[in-house]
C-alpha cells in the first residue's frame, strides 16, 4: 500500500532525526570487541621485582634484590677448598747464592761475619767479568754469596781463606765488578769503600778442575787477615754459615 503524504513526512522528520547519530557513530567508530585484559606482572618466588626493570647485557643473569658486585660465595676451584696462596718472591735469575745472604750495616757486630762454601767452576772470570783487569780463575754460574749493604761503607774488607789457590769476583748491582787474586799469599782480599746495594760474590778457583773448600769473612777491621778466618775470629767466634741477624730492607 502507497505510503500517503502524511506518512512521508513523518518518515523524513524521523531520518532527519537520525542522521546525526548516524554520523556520531561513523565518526567515533564501533569497537564491539571486548578489550584485553593487561599481561599480570613478572613474578619471581620471595622477589619483589620493579615496574620498569633495567635489564643486565645479554649473557648475564638479572640481579636479586640486595646483590652485591662481590663473588658470594667466593669464586670456587675445581679440586680446591681455597686459592693457594701466591709463592713467595724469588731472587732474580743469576741472583740465589748457594750459600745464606750477608745483610750488613756500618758498625754490625759481631765483627768479622765468616761463612763457607766450595770454590771454582765451568766460567772463565775474565770472560764473566768483561776483561776487568784482575779477575782471574774460574767460577760458577750462579754467586756463592750475595752481600747485601743497606748503609755506605768508609772500609769494608771480603776475605777469603783455603788450602787450594783461590780467586774473588764481586759484581755489584751497578754492574761494577770488584776483583782479586793472591793479595795474602795464594789467597785473594777485596776491600775498600763501598755503597749501598746489593754484590753477588763468586769464589774462584785458579784452576778449573779444582773445587775446595774455603772460608769467606766481611770485615771493617783492617787488622783481620785471611789466616785468621780458619780460627776464632778477632771480635766473637762465629762458626761457617752463620751471619748476623736479617734487617728490615
Amino acid at each position: 500500500m502507497p505510503l500517503g503524504v502524511a506518512d512521508s513526512g513523518i518518515l523524513r522528520r524521523a531520518m532527519r532525526r537520525l542522521l546525526p547519530l548516524a554520523l556520531t557513530l561513523v565518526l567515533l567508530g564501533c569497537d564491539d570487541e571486548p578489550e584485553m585484559a593487561d599481561d599480570p606482572p613478572l613474578a619471581v618466588p620471595n622477589e619483589t621485582v620493579p615496574e620498569n626493570p633495567v635489564m643486565p647485557p645479554p649473557g648475564m643473569a638479572m640481579p636479586t634484590a640486595g646483590a652485591t658486585t662481590e663473588f658470594d660465595p667466593p669464586l670456587a676451584v675445581p679440586n680446591y677448598e681455597t686459592l693457594p696462596d701466591p709463592p713467595p718472591p724469588q731472587m732474580p735469575p743469576g741472583m740465589q747464592p748457594t750459600g745464606a745472604p750477608v745483610p750488613l750495616s756500618a758498625g754490625f757486630q759481631p765483627d768479622p761475619v765468616v761463612q763457607s762454601g766450595i770454590s771454582g767452576g765451568p766460567v772463565g772470570a775474565m770472560e764473566f767479568s768483561q776483561n776487568t783487569v784482575g779477575c782471574a780463575g774460574y767460577v760458577a754460574p750462579q754467586p756463592n754469596h750475595v752481600m747485601n749493604l743497606m748503609t755506605p761503607f768508609q772500609l769494608l774488607r771480603v776475605l777469603v781463606n783455603s788450602q787450594q789457590d783461590t780467586t774473588l769476583v764481586i759484581r755489584g748491582s751497578d754492574g761494577v765488578f770488584y776483583c782479586n787474586d793472591d793479595r795474602e799469599e795464594l789467597n785473594p782480599i777485596v776491600e775498600g769503600p763501598f755503597h749501598p746495594g746489593v754484590y753477588q760474590i763468586f769464589v774462584g778457583s785458579y784452576q778449573p778442575s779444582i773445587n775446595a773448600p774455603y772460608a769467606i769473612g766481611f770485615t771493617e777491621i783492617p787488622q783481620v787477615t785471611c789466616a785468621q778466618l780458619a780460627g776464632p775470629p778477632p771480635g766473637g767466634a762465629m762458626p761457617p754459615g752463620a751471619g748476623p741477624p736479617m734487617q728490615p730492607q
